[in-house]
């Protein structure tokens, strides 16, 4: 009987508040993009094989837009917990200077390779801290998952063909992040939040050759991987109903 009184005084003094709300903000990533494999050089018993790996560094600055919807745990009338979820579109795209896989080999010339960062969801539980009645701070951990898209153009040094390959993944991330929030009125807020999101390493192309002679030969291979990191910066407008 003790326990569930205890449960039930909790009950009672923890209060649920929904809220939706809108975003504006400004995103700076890098791709950290790696550009590994091997390039052959000759034919039959004359085939030399060179590996490489390549790695370039594109950042992606964007505007970015979203919507968020959660609940707020009212713990006392100091400190509340945060379970939110947001979807954020922050579409760009950018192309790297052309290169050669190896100097030496004679597949892969002239590769080109474009990234372009699209949307992510979010899911970020967060405690919120009231310095006073408008004024309070929040320290979260946002758990993303992000859709990135590479695509390569490369010149075939023999045949001179333009072969075209295109991969997309969602990445996953996660992003520690700070704020500050000022009520506006009972039901109205504003929040400035700051992140920085470290993506976990992902192979979005395995194999940039798409000859078949060339693979069956072993004489090209290539994958494209990144691992994406960067800071998100977020003006949000709330409402609780």
């Amino acid at each position: 009987m003790k326990i569930l009184s205890v449960l039930a005084l909790t009950a009672s003094v923890v209060t649920a508040a929904p809220y939706v709300g809108l975003s504006i903000g400004f995103s700076t990533m890098k791709d950290n993009l790696k550009f590994s494999g091997h390039d052959g050089e000759g034919l039959g018993q004359d085939l030399i094989i060179h590996k490489f790996s390549h790695n370039k560094n594109s950042r992606l600055n964007t505007l970015a837009f979203g919507l968020l919807g959660g609940y707020s745990f009212k713990l006392n009338d100091k400190v509340s917990l945060l379970a939110e979820a947001d979807f954020t579109l922050a579409s760009k795209k950018k192309t790297l200077a052309k290169f050669d896989a190896h100097p030496n080999g004679d597949i892969m010339k002239d590769v080109e390779i474009s990234t372009r960062r699209k949307h992510s969801f979010g899911f970020m539980p967060a405690a919120s801290y009231n310095f006073t009645d408008k004024v309070s701070g929040l320290v979260g951990l946002r758990l993303n998952c992000t859709k990135h898209e590479v695509t390569g153009h490369i010149t075939n040094n023999d045949s001179g063909d333009n072969e075209l390959v295109k991969g997309s993944k969602h990445v996953m991330g996660v992003e520690p992040t700070v704020g500050l929030g000022f009520k506006v009125s009972d039901k109205m807020a504003t929040r400035l939040t700051v992140g920085y999101n470290l993506g976990k390493k992902t192979t979005i192309v395995k194999q940039v050759v798409t000859n078949t002679p060339q693979l069956r030969e072993n004489e090209s291979s290539g994958q494209i991987t990144i691992k994406p990191r960067g800071v998100n910066v977020r003006l949000a407008m709330t409402y609780s109903f």
